[in-house]
């Protein structure tokens, strides 16, 4: 499938007098099966009609088009403030239709200071036809250095903070951030260390290093809850009935043991796996 551009901005530095025209496109694509809720007498699609509880309080009347409505910010209770396309375009920031450089800092430096809570969506940064030597040219200076260029984006009626650096085959990956103000305060999941025995800590320390692995490739993992969703749609719709799979019960008590017991038969398994593949 050909890759859609979200849109068309331009790669610019602050303070300097220099404009980059690029592409921006979605770094992922979800695979989640999509549903509909279904009106259990009949079986058929239920409706999210569009409607104006005011105008039509019983909402059996025509269902509103687009181009009939606006976007409101409520500044009180009902009281709406309308805003057109035309009042976003106006609003004074120049990173309206920018990816606008702030800084420059090392991999390690936005790996260490980056809060992973910060990370929101990820985009390929592509150049235009008309850019793409200096594009290019600048990848490979980005690339040499390791340097993560810290931005400012606006999209969807929001300004993003984000990180842009080289990715693979002359693209850039931009990764918009959450703002400082909008992650969560978890003070009150604060939990205190526990006291724990040199065995107890000697028993979680083994389960780590039995699922320890040199290099992370993540594209030997795959869904496996979406396909056992696929797998049991497509059985419904051949007419099987389905059994509900019971689950075991959490053994009683803190489940140390049992947590001990099982880091040792998995690496009985993985030590027997091994001697197999040799």
């Amino acid at each position: 499938m050909a890759m859609r551009k979200t849109s068309t901005l331009a790669l610019t530095f602050e303070g300097l007098p220099v404009n980059i025209p690029v592409g921006l496109y979605k770094a992922v694509s979800e695979k989640d099966l999509k549903f509909k809720n279904l009106h259990n007498e009949c079986g058929c699609p239920s409706s999210m009609k569009r409607y104006c509880a005011t105008c039509n309080p019983a909402g059996d009347g025509p269902e509103l088009s687009k181009d009939s409505l606006t976007k409101g910010y409520e500044i009180s209770k009902g009281n709406f403030v309308k805003l057109t396309e035309s009042d976003f375009a106006a609003v004074p920031l120049e990173t309206l239709k920018e990816i606008q450089v702030l800084a420059f800092v090392s991999e390690e430096v936005a790996d260490l200071d980056i809060d992973p809570r910060y990370l929101e969506e990820s985009y390929f940064v592509a150049p235009e036809p008309a850019s793409a030597r200096i594009f290019s040219l600048l990848f490979q200076a980005a690339e040499s250095k390791g340097a993560v260029a810290v931005c400012k984006i606006v999209l969807r009626e929001k300004e993003h903070m984000a990180t842009l650096r080289s990715f693979n085959d002359g693209l850039f990956l931009l990764q918009t951030l959450y703002w400082s103000d909008e992650l969560k305060d978890h003070s009150e999941l604060k939990q205190n260390t526990i006291a724990a025995s040199e065995k107890e800590m000697g028993m979680v320390n083994k389960l780590i290093e039995a699922l320890l692995v040199d290099k992370l490739d993540l594209t030997t993992y795959k869904d496996n809850y979406r396909e056992a969703l696929t797998k049991l749609v497509e059985a419904k719709a051949a007419g099987e009935i389905i059994t509900p799979i019971a689950k075991a019960e959490a053994p009683a008590g803190d489940g140390m043991d049992a947590l001990a017991n099982a880091v040792d038969d998995f690496l009985k398994m993985k030590k027997e796996k091994a001697k197999a593949t040799k």
